[in-house]
């Protein structure tokens, strides 16, 4: 062994590269020269590791997974901070989270024998954020409120997701479909601003389109 520390009466301490037993010898010798020898033969046990934590997020879920330790009798799973979720065998879910803001940290004890005892890790872990997605949107010519005119339905995209979102705004008579009504009595005569909204794992992506519709002019 490597003696760490101590020296004369002690106490010392005294490390080994593996567990094992060792035997350890005192000597012991007097002023006149005398020599005394001692012998102890010790058990020498390793810790255990530590747990190894890793996660998965998305942008509203958050999932542990840790490693079984070599020699540990048991796992301890304490939440620390956070929403509480489910535990299985091995991994730890939290759901229904909000994007890039929630986090999770969690404690996962390998629980060992004396008398080196337990090991632990803290792991936190976050959400991901939302993507940055763009609104694509089919432009709309003006508008003249001849007698022809009818319905109109308006189409945006939220770039290559095959989404459906929910339009809002006067002279929307189907938010789902997207149908606008020009002759809506509530529209400006000029520029009307209607706004689209997406929605997909609890990301919110709006954007407005401005459709401009006109009177017909009438000549004094």
């Amino acid at each position: 062994g490597i003696v760490n520390a101590g020296n004369n009466e002690g106490p010392y301490e005294i490390s080994w590269p593996s567990e094992g037993f060792y035997t350890i010898k005192l000597q012991v010798t007097n002023p006149v020269g005398c020599i005394d020898v001692e012998s102890q033969t010790i058990e020498v046990s390793a810790p255990l590791a530590a747990p190894i934590i890793d996660c998965n997020s998305t942008t509203t879920e958050i999932t542990f997974n840790w490693n079984d330790v070599p020699g540990a009798m048991d796992h301890e799973v304490t939440l620390i901070e956070g929403v509480p979720g489910v535990e299985g065998l091995n991994f730890y879910s939290v759901s229904n989270l909000n994007p890039g803001i929630d986090s999770v940290t969690l404690q996962i004890s390998a629980i060992g024998p004396a008398p080196c005892g337990n090991s632990t890790t803290v792991k936190t872990c976050f959400t991901k954020d939302c993507p940055q997605l763009t609104i694509h949107f089919q432009p709309v010519q003006d508008i003249c409120l001849t007698p022809e005119v009818t319905n109109i339905e308006l189409i945006a995209t939220l770039d290559s997701f095959d989404l459906p979102g929910v339009w809002s705004g006067n002279g929307i008579i189907d938010p789902d479909l997207g149908i606008f009504n020009p002759n809506d009595e509530f529209l400006n005569n000029g520029s009307n601003k209607l706004i689209i909204t997406f929605t997909t794992d609890a990301c919110i992506y709006k954007d407005s389109l401005l459709v401009n519709v006109f009177e017909v002019p009438i000549a004094d």
